[in-house]
């Protein structure tokens, strides 16, 4: 069992994560194994492109 420390840690970063994505994109999790959701409804890499040609944000904002 994680301490509460670590699940308030957690939970800070979706936080942040989330201020970060523009309207319509989500992410299914929150690390670096972790895939953004495109606005298409498409996973993809957090440096990733969508076959309908979304880029993930994080890379065109040079967070990645």
């Amino acid at each position: 069992m994680m301490p509460d420390r670590f699940e308030n840690l957690s939970a800070e970063m979706g936080d942040v994560m989330e201020s970060l994505l523009p309207d319509g994109w989500e992410t299914d999790g929150y690390g670096m194994d972790s895939c953004l959701i495109c606005p298409c409804g498409h996973m993809i890499e957090q440096d990733g492109h969508c076959p309908d040609g979304c880029v993930s944000p994080l890379l065109t904002m040079g967070l990645i």
